[in-house]
């Protein structure tokens, strides 16, 4: 069902649950984008966009294809990281989540 909500917006962030396979994230932004098609879908920080990536299996660039043709539109700048691990362990060690899920 097509509606209107009044908004023109949603956020959403979180996607890091430990339970939920990629395909749950691309079936919520088709239903928001299904109920609400002139609503803009901002979501997902770049480092929720590399855990997809690692847990699907599927590359940076198809993880990004797949939630844009599900209707995300926007990503978050909070949470941007440098994918390039090597510039990543150099500039912030701290922040090197791959090895912290392992």
């Amino acid at each position: 069902m097509k509606r209107d909500c009044g908004f023109s917006e949603v956020h959403i962030v979180g996607g890091l649950h430990p339970d939920w396979a990629f395909d749950h994230y691309i079936e919520m932004i088709a239903a928001i984008h299904q109920s609400f098609p002139r609503l803009n879908i901002k979501a997902f920080t770049a480092v929720e966009i590399d855990y997809f990536s690692r847990t699907s299996g599927l590359s940076l660039e198809k993880v990004l294809i797949t939630l844009k043709e599900s209707g995300l539109q926007l990503m978050p700048g909070g949470g941007a990281e440098i994918f390039a691990e090597g510039v990543r362990n150099q500039v912030c060690p701290e922040k090197n989540f791959r090895h912290s899920l392992a």
